[in-house]
């Protein structure tokens, strides 16, 4: 592999979408203009919708069944799976339902995940299911001791995984016995450290599911002297 990325190929579970997964998936891009890449592509949903990565024109897509949901992850990674491998020396994936890394090598191509951890419907399942209808509850639930093995299996195909944070490698420690070193994503300091000057709102950023638990920041600004902004 060459440092310009030529003999690498980049995964990503998706490309529609622009997050912080897929921030990692466009740095990489970037980073390797020769290198090859393939994602999976859904239709947009109103939990998933924006801009793409930029770079995301070179990118390989292949046709998944439906919009994206957890509950679906072991067809998606059936999908990839079913992709042929191509003649890279370098597979790195960027995964977090688990998607990506399965993803097929050939001969001696090593295998490098980059987790950004476990889905929440693997590990705080409670928050995933409060935004499913109350009728797919039940079956969502019963399904959940499959969806983690299948999960299991993932993550252990790479060679090697890396995760993004001290949380998520304990996480794959704990519960896989897999041990993940910490390479923290890129962030543009430049732009996200604030400036020093006065302050007239706070301001959160993120979708409004219930893992991102705005009902607990909403709850604890009522008793500020503070306005917040949600966007």
């Amino acid at each position: 592999m060459s440092w310009d990325g030529a003999g690498l190929l980049i995964v990503g579970d998706q490309a529609e979408t622009f997050g912080g997964q897929e921030r990692v998936f466009e740095s990489l891009l970037h980073r390797y203009p020769a290198a090859d890449a393939v994602a999976l592509r859904f239709p947009a949903s109103r939990h998933y919708r924006g801009r793409a990565p930029h770079g995301a024109e070179r990118v390989r897509g292949l046709r998944a069944p439906g919009h994206r949901r957890s509950l679906l992850m072991p067809l998606y990674a059936g999908r990839m799976a079913l992709a042929p491998p191509t003649g890279a020396e370098v597979v790195l994936s960027v995964t977090q339902g688990g998607t990506s890394a399965a993803a097929r090598t050939r001969g001696a191509a090593r295998h490098v995940a980059y987790s950004s951890g476990p889905p929440t419907i693997y590990c705080q399942s409670q928050f995933s299911l409060a935004d499913e209808r109350p009728v797919l509850r039940p079956v969502v639930r019963a399904t959940l001791p499959a969806l983690r093995a299948c999960y299991a299996g993932l993550v252990r195909r790479p060679d090697r995984l890396i995760a993004n944070s001290t949380y998520s490698s304990h996480y794959f420690k704990r519960e896989h016995g897999i041990s993940a070193e910490v390479i923290h994503p890129p962030v543009r300091t430049d732009f996200f450290t604030p400036a020093r000057r006065e302050r007239r709102h706070w301001l959160a950023v993120a979708r409004l599911t219930s893992q991102k638990r705005f009902d607990v920041l909403m709850e604890a600004f009522e008793t500020l002297d503070s306005p917040l902004l949600v966007a």
